[in-house]
């Protein structure tokens, strides 16, 4: 299965991520986490803006990307006319309700701890046909204002947090839209993810009307939740840009043992009970085993040798612990709350169930404009060990960051 010949190639959408929110990389173990799940990762960086990577990410921004896609972190087409088309749709989509939106996130209106929280680039606005159109509107009625003095000065705009989100939303999912994207973050702050998943709910959102979630007319969205959590452990420190393009270039990174595993999950049905969930679930560990022994066989040297025992115990105990922040839930776990349970692994590898009863949370029916991932730190920070950790929804239309 994970043969040169066999390897099913991959869609778009499940190939390469969006980088979100951020401009710069903020840890080159991070980098290589994602990269080993998503092959690529690609960045909004403003036009006419000049970047100023570290060494450790500045390798992975020049080695070459093996399918002939740029590199292993690429810039995304901010350029293209998709995206300024979307921008030139939020600023006529916010004039009609400019009255709300001063009273709700103007400078004036904005408590004095969250007016310097959320900065964007001006550049990020710019828009061809336009100019300065949106920047100058936001500025002029408030919305947007100077942020503190940094490097560059002038270029950098504050908003209150959720209006910057949504901003900064809209300019992700157009992105993603445009060159078949997932998004993925390493900020976990809820103030710096999406606000909404689908273009049309983000104005609802920001003006707090009903409606954004996706939920039918009557519909309850307090569910009981089974999720399977994977967690690869490689030496991350072990493995170099190069390393990485090579089990790319050899089709032996994570993205189609990836595949493998989404599709396994996806035949549990959607509507059974939780405990019925993790009972099928814990029947496919035999089968999600097989595939990462099968994987795990034909890995270069170099990248068996990165690989490392895996705490299992240690993976559900922080997953139970930060699951309402990683599905990013809208609403308070009822009263059966969180339970986890390790289902053990194999050499670099970890399976684990977290279950969760009454979660309210977004519903999201497009894939593509999912988090399909935050690749989060599954250990302590000073071991020197790092963790991919890929959190598998159970049916497609659940949103899991």
């Amino acid at each position: 299965m994970f043969s040169n010949q066999e390897a099913k190639a991959p869609t778009p959408e499940e190939k390469y991520a969006l980088y979100y929110p951020y401009i710069h990389i903020r840890d080159s173990e991070w980098l290589k986490s994602t990269l080993l799940w998503f092959g690529q990762v690609r960045r909004i960086v403003p036009e006419q803006y000049t970047l100023n990577d570290p060494p450790d990410v500045r390798n992975f921004a020049h080695t070459p990307h093996p399918e002939g896609i740029g590199a292993l972190l690429e810039t995304a087409r901010v350029w293209e006319p998709e995206i300024y088309k979307a921008k030139k749709k939020l600023l006529e989509d916010l004039r009609p309700h400019i009255s709300t939106l001063i009273q709700k996130y103007a400078e004036m209106n904005t408590p004095e701890g969250l007016r310097n929280v959320f900065e964007i680039h001006r550049n990020k606005l710019l828009d061809t046909e336009q100019g300065m159109a949106l920047p100058d509107f936001l500025i002029k009625n408030g919305l947007a204002w100077e942020a503190r003095p940094r490097p560059d000065g002038y270029n950098w705009l504050a908003m209150h947090p959720k209006f910057g989100a949504a901003i900064m939303s809209t300019l992700a999912l157009a992105i993603a839209k445009n060159e078949g994207l997932g998004i993925v973050t390493s900020d976990s702050d809820i103030h710096r993810t999406l606000i909404a998943e689908r273009e049309n709910d983000i104005l609802k959102v920001m003006l707090d009307l009903p409606g954004g979630t996706d939920t039918a007319p009557g519909e309850d969205y307090a569910d009981d939740l089974a999720q399977l959590i994977f967690t690869t452990q490689f030496d991350l420190s072990a493995l170099t840009a190069q390393d990485i393009r090579t089990l790319i270039e050899e089709k032996k990174d994570l993205r189609h043992f990836r595949t493998r595993l989404t599709e396994i999950a996806s035949e549990i049905p959607a509507g059974i009970g939780v405990t019925e969930r993790v009972k099928r679930l814990e029947n496919k560990k035999k089968e999600i085993l097989a595939e990462w022994d099968e994987y795990r066989s034909v890995l270069p040297k170099f990248a068996r040798d990165a690989l490392v025992e895996t705490s299992t115990e240690e993976i559900v105990k922080k997953a139970a612990e930060r699951l309402p922040t990683i599905l990013g839930m809208a609403g308070e776990v009822a009263a059966g709350g969180i339970t986890a349970a390790a289902l053990g692994g194999a050499p670099g590898f970890a399976l684990s169930i977290v279950a969760v009863s009454g979660m309210k949370m977004l519903r999201n029916k497009d894939s593509s404009m999912r988090f399909l991932s935050r690749v989060e730190d599954a250990v302590e920070k000073n071991w020197k060990v790092r963790s991919a950790s890929l959190i598998l929804p159970q049916w497609s239309k659940y949103a899991v960051a």
